[in-house]
């Protein structure tokens, strides 16, 4: 058990292993972009920009090469390829929109990575257009070198929705000169991501997109077979056990409790990460012939099992806004749908709403969406759901204290102003 461990420690966790997670769809792109950098297209022509759009599987900034999304995974690996056929001719600079809330700190960020790079001297207190200035020279300096510069921005949806998109109209605009060696590469989970982008940006954009659609049930069985299922040649000493294991294995997928698991992640969220993390203690709990063969529920899950009620009413008026066709909301609007859903004298006050919504925030079931830096008047900003709507629906039945009514009011589509005459017995004093 031991060494089958060690291996599937090592095709989990090691950074020089090849992805396994590929569906027939990811192969046919991961071969499209893997060819197009390889021969060299990727910078033999100007204004070399590609978008590619997946699920969002990730929502913290920092990751890990097996925790990634599967458009994140292809992009990986071809730039270790790109990087292994052409050694010390290409460039690497990596963006977040996250992390860099506006252009001017975007553009700080690229020449850093370049100083460092190259060992050039960086400058904290250069401004926007001395920082553009070193990117045109360092372009004009790869020309002659023959060397290549990748721009890889992530959550590329958000540096759209900057105002005046002052950095991609930039960007974009030196990739037209044809001795430019570069190209600009998106990543978003927004499949409309190339449509926020203005008209003069739009122009520049070469309208190369790749898309990424969220594998079906019978792919992520695949998956975990690949990932657990040890090879009979792999070591002398596991040759009289790995027929053993993997029969094991072979008898655990076919389980109807692991059938259940892998149907709930095909709906709510198939990144590897997430499928390890949710597949892993039920397969030992199988491996040591315990009882417990129950299915656990995903990260996502728990955490929102875990809210209060309070907590979860707002989540739920977020839904209904979002049902309204409204795709961003306050902290008022949110409280004002809660309130004229449940009209009774034991609801919350807004105090204790206001303290539940930066509960939300802080847990990252929320976030704000107009990318600007921490403010004040918290409760004016706009803020979306994190959580897709099935995860929500997964975390009100997966909830020990959440009550039927509001169950109910989650799938009503309409106004309820019925819950007026419902009145709950809740002890929110604390709360409030």
């Amino acid at each position: 058990m031991d060494a089958a461990m060690q291996i599937l420690r090592c095709r989990l966790y090691d950074p020089r292993a090849s992805p396994v997670f590929a569906s027939a769809e990811e192969n046919r792109r991961w071969g499209e972009f893997s060819s197009f950098g390889r021969s060299a297209q990727l910078f033999s022509s100007p204004g070399n920009c590609m978008i590619f759009s997946g699920t969002r599987f990730v929502k913290r900034a920092t990751i890990q090469r097996c925790f990634l999304g599967p458009e994140a995974v292809v992009l990986e690996h071809v730039l270790r390829e790109i990087q292994e056929t052409f050694p010390d001719r290409i460039s690497i600079v990596r963006l977040n929109g996250l992390l860099h809330a506006d252009d001017r700190s975007a553009l700080k960020e690229i020449a850093k990575q370049l100083c460092v790079e190259h060992e050039l001297e960086f400058s904290k207190a250069a401004s926007f257009e001395e920082n553009l200035r070193f990117l045109t020279v360092i372009l004009e300096q790869f020309s002659l070198s023959h060397k290549a510069l990748v721009l890889v921005l992530d959550e590329f949806d958000l540096f759209a929705q900057k105002p005046k998109q002052s950095l991609l109209y930039n960007l974009l605009d030196l990739l037209q000169s044809p001795s430019s060696q570069a190209a600009v590469i998106g990543i978003s989970c927004r499949l409309d991501a190339d449509q926020l982008l203005e008209k003069r940006v739009r122009s520049r954009f070469s309208q190369r997109k790749i898309l990424f659609l969220p594998p079906p049930s019978e792919e992520i069985t695949r998956f975990l077979e690949a990932v657990l299922v040890i090879p009979v040649d792999s070591s002398a000493n596991l040759a009289q056990h790995a027929n053993a294991f993997n029969a094991k294995i072979s008898a655990w997928l076919q389980m109807e409790t692991t059938k259940e698991l892998v149907n709930k992640l095909a709906a709510l969220d198939s990144s590897p990460r997430n499928i390890i993390d949710s597949v892993f203690r039920n397969l030992l709990d199988y491996l040591k012939n315990t009882k417990s063969t129950t299915p656990k529920h995903p990260p996502t899950i728990c955490a929102l099992a875990d809210l209060s009620v309070l907590e979860l009413f707002l989540l739920t008026s977020m839904k209904r806004l979002e049902n309204k066709e409204r795709d961003t909301y306050t902290f008022n609007s949110v409280f004002k749908e809660y309130q004229d859903g449940y009209k009774s004298s034991d609801s919350y006050s807004k105090k204790a709403a206001y303290k539940a919504f930066e509960h939300l925030l802080e847990r990252e079931l929320i976030g704000y969406s107009d990318g600007r830096a921490v403010s004040t008047l918290s409760h004016l900003r706009p803020v979306k759901m994190l959580i897709s709507f099935e995860e929500l629906e997964q975390g009100l039945e997966a909830s020990p204290i959440c009550p039927a009514t509001l169950r109910q009011w989650y799938s009503q589509p309409g106004d309820l102003s019925m819950f007026s005459l419902i009145t709950f017995s809740w002890n929110v004093s604390a709360e409030a």
